[in-house]
């Protein structure tokens, strides 16, 4: 009983530092990206704007400004997050661009201090009515040194916004807008990337 004790506190201690870590300054390489975009939600973007997900071109940029927004996050709070490429010809990539490689062979290239997974899944929670929609952006950042293959721990965030379902829809994704506009997918994305990357950096 006491041993079990033990461990539980030890299991509690180990949860609390890993938690804890502030990734300022750290480097990061992405060693994986799954996206998630539910049905609902795609049907939402194609009523918005039939053509943008219809060609690969469209998908591969809705894939890159969602991860974009969790990247340049973390670089405005100060983690040095590494470019796509940095594993050259050391990792394949997936359809989308990304890289796609097993933190097993990750480990060995010795290419970052740390390397990280990043799980983002888009969801429709309810339709409030005809122009207003409440959805829900989850994202999960899993975390690995480079001396291991043990995750550091996994940071999960789900984050509720209600979107207006006009034509600034899909601003950030379909315009060039120096400030998306509250109300938009990307405004609900971004929302997610900051309460995401503040727990990465405890602020």
């Amino acid at each position: 009983m006491k041993k079990f004790a033990l461990l539980a506190i030890a299991v509690v201690l180990a949860t609390a530092q890993a938690l804890a870590y502030d990734f300022t300054n750290k480097e990061l390489a992405l060693i994986s990206l799954n996206l998630d975009l539910k049905k609902d939600v795609r049907e939402i973007i194609e009523k918005s704007n039939p053509s943008f997900l219809a060609s690969p071109k469209g998908e591969n940029k809705f894939h890159f400004l969602c991860y974009y927004s969790v990247e340049s996050s973390m670089k405005a709070k100060g983690v040095n997050v590494l470019p796509l490429q940095c594993f050259g010809n050391k990792a394949t990539t997936n359809s989308f661009g990304f890289p796609d490689i097993a933190i097993t062979k990750a480990v060995k290239t010795n290419v970052s201090k740390f390397y990280y997974k990043l799980d983002i899944e888009i969801a429709l929670l309810q339709m409030v009515d005809s122009s207003k929609a409440k959805i829900s952006v989850k994202m999960i950042f899993t975390p690995f040194r480079n001396t291991s293959i043990i995750p550091m721990d996994k940071i999960d965030v789900d984050v509720e916004s209600e979107v207006t379902l006009n034509e600034a829809f899909l601003d950030g994704f379909t315009a060039n807008t120096d400030e998306v506009k509250d109300g938009s997918l990307m405004w609900a994305i971004n929302r997610a990337s900051d309460k995401l990357t503040k727990i990465m950096v405890q602020k």
